[in-house]
């Protein structure tokens, strides 16, 4: 019975690490766990950026992972901003499907913020979300001493 018990205690205590590892693979999160690291999908978008891939950043908006959609979506409008990037008819029909979507995608803030949420949400509240300001963050640094020099 004991060892039932601990073994059931030991999965419940494990559990959060599985999906923190989750984001940390497929997730958004300029600053996630103590080493305040990138995730994947954000490390991925950093190299596009800097190497100035702006087709495969495009492409990214159909890729069946949330957090690829999103982070193109959110670099593709920041790019159209400074007049970086002519978005095509495709594309302008695409950005509005995602901000739409019901897709979940995990975040992470520190060692301490983990969730999931769903795009709409994340778009909906997009300038108030700590993600924002962390990718705005990001974006502003990487810009201005990579992509624009």
């Amino acid at each position: 019975m004991i060892k039932k018990l601990y073994t059931v205690l030991l999965f419940l205590a494990t559990f959060p690490a599985f999906s923190q590892s989750d984001i940390i693979k497929n997730g958004i999160g300029f600053g996630c766990s103590a080493s305040a690291s990138y995730s994947l999908p954000v490390q991925h978008m950093t190299r596009l950026l800097i190497n100035r891939e702006n087709q495969a950043i495009r492409k990214l908006l159909y890729s069946k992972k949330p957090a690829n959609q999103f982070l193109a979506v959110f670099v593709m409008e920041k790019l159209k901003r400074k007049r970086k990037m002519i978005l095509n008819a495709k594309e302008v029909e695409r950005i509005p499907q995602i901000k739409n979507s019901t897709q979940t995608v995990g975040i992470c803030l520190g060692c301490s913020y983990w969730d999931k949420v769903p795009l709409n949400v994340l778009f909906e509240k997009l300038k108030k979300h700590s993600q924002y300001l962390g990718g705005k963050d990001w974006f502003r640094h990487h810009y201005k001493y990579f992509y624009n020099r």
